[in-house]
């Protein structure tokens, strides 16, 4: 695909729409979206996979736009943890795709691809917008428009890019 679109600043390249599933070392559906991945193990290979991906396009000469998905489908409520799933990274408990922003390009034209539903499950797979400002996962805690503001809070913070592409 780079050797085809690389050189053309107006093709984007969305490098995996919600990872999961894959291979690692032999392990099948080793990227399980319901892991709660405590030790980092996943989203450690998935970093690998990302920054390789990041510098073989680079390497064959592609000037374009790379667009990097986080695990657990890459939803706004899951780039931060939610307060349920990852490592710890830096103090910070259930980090979730904290990881991530490690990542480096050296023409600085990555964004991060994040996922926002407003129904109440985050799924968009039903009707109306009763997520905004609660979820059915945990009555009582917060909604999509809070998870959203902490995802942009988490890319202000590590001074990286984002793009809502669902």
């Amino acid at each position: 695909i780079t050797s085809k679109w690389g050189q053309r600043r107006r093709v984007l390249f969305n490098l995996y729409n919600e990872p999961r599933g894959g291979q690692v070392n032999g392990t099948l559906n080793f990227f399980d979206e319901s892991s709660f991945d405590p030790d980092g193990t996943l989203i450690r290979e998935w970093t690998i996979w990302m920054q390789s991906t990041i510098d073989a396009i680079r390497q064959l000469g592609g000037i374009n736009t790379i667009f990097v998905p986080g695990l657990r489908f890459t939803s706004c409520r899951d780039w931060t943890g939610a307060d349920f799933w990852g490592e710890t990274i830096n103090g910070v408990t259930n980090a979730g795709n904290t990881r991530l922003a490690a990542l480096t390009d050296p023409l600085n034209l990555v964004a991060y691809d994040v996922h926002q539903y407003f129904n109440d499950q985050y799924t968009g797979t039903e009707p109306g917008c009763a997520g905004h400002f609660s979820n059915a996962f945990t009555p009582g805690a917060p909604g999509a428009d809070f998870y959203l503001e902490e995802t942009i809070k988490w890319a202000k913070m590590y001074n990286k890019k984002l793009i809502m592409l669902e």
